[in-house]
């Protein structure tokens, strides 16, 4: 699965539990924190070996303290631009646990928060998944665990249980390097959705200019950048310039869609072309989108978009995601 803008947003901080060292905050100078945030002990992150004390509130925190085997993980739900971390939303309770999407690329799946009525183990499958303001699950994903250096107790208790595979973790580092893309962002790992199937569903931030993914290849990743009008909210009036004036529906932030308000597209082809299909809209949009869900939008046509179509419709992976 991916992560939409900020498929891969959730910020982790990671220590050896060594002589009741204290969890570190996340910055890019790590310092201790001010108080100590209460720990909670996690006894397993696999769905049928939960127990009733692997529940947890962490409804408001802005910071969660996580100890899994011997490693200690410091996490928050989102970040905006600023650097401002915003709380885990209400009722946000329930379990922990290790994901990994079945007929998927060996670098999907992550750590996620499945939200649940009771403390009953049992509710786990009548639970739904934590999400971002993207409307796509909260996730530490496998990208995280396997580049960030903070997080590397972590890395090895989730390799040391089996939760991991190493092969899926040297496959994020092979992807990532060979695809010289630490040369083209200053981010150690992708902030920008990996789509490896047609009908893949990702999100793209209302009001962006530009809609830009990885596409996966078998050995390296390759970036797309495409021009569209399904990412203008407004038919007409107050959309100019790509910013959105006092007609925004409620819920916006700060008079613009950047607050985290997306849509949901994927790749599909039409007469043998690539083009987007509109999958869903936010809430307040209804009616006021130029395109209505399930449309399938055309885009200027070049080189790397026949590129892209031919990857696509090669994947192994196609048929894992249907129409909604």
């Amino acid at each position: 699965m991916l992560i939409p803008r900020k498929t891969l947003s959730s910020s982790i901080i990671c220590s050896q539990n060594v002589l009741g060292v204290i969890g570190r905050e996340f910055s890019m100078s790590p310092v201790l924190l001010s108080s100590p945030t209460p720990k909670r002990v996690i006894s397993s992150l696999i769905p049928s070996e939960l127990t009733s004390d692997d529940y947890f509130d962490i409804s408001g925190n802005k910071d969660v303290a996580l100890t899994y085997g011997q490693a200690s993980c410091n996490l928050h739900w989102e970040s905006v631009y600023s650097g401002m971390r915003l709380p885990f939303p209400n009722k946000s309770h329930g379990f922990f646990y290790y994901y990994h999407p079945q007929n998927a690329p060996l670098f999907t799946g992550g750590l996620r928060f499945r939200v649940c009525p009771s403390s009953d183990p049992s509710t786990f499958q009548h639970g739904s998944d934590l999400l971002t303001r993207n409307g796509f699950p909260w996730e530490l994903s496998n990208w995280s665990i396997a580049f960030k250096n903070s997080c590397r107790p972590l890395k090895e208790e989730l390799l040391k249980s089996g939760l991991v595979r190493s092969e899926a973790l040297e496959m994020c580092e092979r992807l990532w390097l060979h695809s010289n893309c630490q040369r083209r962002t200053s981010n150690p790992i992708p902030t920008i959705p990996i789509v490896y199937a047609l009908k893949q569903p990702f999100p793209i931030t209302l009001g962006q200019e530009s809609i830009r993914v990885w596409i996966a290849k078998d050995r390296d990743l390759m970036r797309f950048s495409i021009l569209t009008h399904i990412i203008k909210p407004f038919n007409k009036g107050p959309l100019a310039k790509g910013r959105i004036l006092s007609s925004t529906p409620k819920g916006s932030a700060n008079g613009s869609t950047l607050g985290g308000e997306a849509a949901h597209v994927s790749f599909d082809v039409k007469d043998n072309k690539l083009v987007l299909q509109l999958l869903s809209i936010p809430q307040g949009y209804f009616r006021k989108m130029k395109y209505m869900v399930g449309a399938r939008i055309t885009f200027r046509h070049g080189a790397r978009n026949r590129e892209v179509l031919d990857i696509l419709k090669n994947s192994p992976y196609n048929g894992t995601f249907v129409d909604k």
